[in-house]
């Protein structure tokens, strides 16, 4: 189990995701993840694409909303399950990367 996950504690949007969907009312209204940034093209199953749709439907989010929030469940979960060292070694090539992109 990695100890330093990036994603652990970090903004709660699959909880957030269902309180839309259960049209819960609560106490703040969390905003969704922002929906900017690079675009890019993935293949879904048909299952998986109407689920997004009803999901993005009755949260009133984005379908770019809802992946990102769900993405961002998985990587904490995966980072949870990734070794120190793993952990250590993704972090800094993203880290690397990033940099290299902002330049």
């Amino acid at each position: 189990m990695a100890t330093n996950n990036p994603f652990l504690g970090g903004p709660d949007y699959p909880r957030w995701l269902a309180a839309g969907i259960d049209k819960k009312q609560a106490l703040f209204c969390p905003a969704p993840p922002a929906s900017g940034g690079q675009q890019i093209s993935i293949r879904l199953r048909p299952e998986r694409l109407i689920l997004l749709d009803v999901l993005s439907a009755r949260s009133e989010w984005s379908r770019n909303q809802v992946i990102d929030g769900l993405l961002e469940a998985a990587l904490a979960q995966l980072f949870h399950y990734l070794s120190d060292a793993a952990a250590e070694e993704v972090i800094d090539d993203t880290s690397k990367k990033v940099l290299e992109h902002r330049r």
